[in-house]
């Protein structure tokens, strides 16, 4: 987890390098203030070099538990994948919500939510195995809460859905993966794939659609 951590934290966006104006002293000039400085007889037209920060990001997970999950231990592998960022972005003091879903869509932790205290909940996910899978209405429904929980906190938000990929409810086809754009409007979606039989990552999710057979 420390290697996959260290390898994530590199990915982190940060704020761009820029220049601040007012000072005295410095290494490049502001012309425009010298317009303002020179009559008043003030030096304050220098810039500085501002330090780039980390910028926070905001997590939706989505976990697939649709009885195609079934197949090829799908849900197990889902199920490590899906821990494995949850441990990262614990680590890393990033705020994040999980949500599971099959026909409908159920909470499993919400961005204030103490992550150790629903572990235990995301440990017990593969006896929950059933039913058909609706990614529209998970997709809908995970990114109006990331965006929501985005626009109040200031931060950028990033959608990720581990499944199979195989929507049986819902909208199918070019309307789904014009969903997926729309979204992919607003900030970044990805679709992580398991298993090594086809599924319908790739259609889907298209250029940011990955598929893994196995975790490690």
């Amino acid at each position: 987890m420390d290697a996959f951590k260290r390898k994530f934290g590199k990915f982190l966006p940060k704020e761009e390098e820029g220049w601040q104006s007012s000072y005295a002293i410095g290494k490049r000039i502001d012309y425009k203030r010298i317009q303002r400085e020179v009559p008043i007889k003030r030096g304050k037209f220098f810039m500085r070099r501002e330090v780039p920060q980390e910028k926070k990001l905001a997590f939706k997970l989505l976990i697939d538990l649709s009885s195609f999950m079934k197949k090829e231990n799908k849900a197990i592998n889902a199920l490590k994948a899906l821990l494995l960022f949850c441990e990262t972005l614990n680590a890393l003091n990033m705020p994040f919500s999980i949500s599971a879903f099959s026909e409908d869509v159920f909470s499993l932790k919400s961005f204030d939510e103490d992550y150790k205290q629903v572990k235990s909940k995301l440990l017990n996910l593969p006896n929950l195995l059933g039913g058909g899978t609706n990614l529209e209405k998970a997709i809908l429904q995970g990114s109006e809460e990331l965006e929501l929980f985005c626009k109040k906190d200031h931060l950028r938000g990033v959608l990720i859905a581990f499944l199979d990929g195989e929507p049986t409810r819902g909208l199918k086809g070019e309307a789904l993966r014009s969903l997926v754009r729309e979204v992919k409007g607003k900030f970044p979606v990805v679709g992580v794939g398991v298993g090594k039989e086809k599924n319908y990552i790739e259609e889907y999710f298209e250029g940011t659609g990955i598929r893994i057979s196995e975790v490690s």
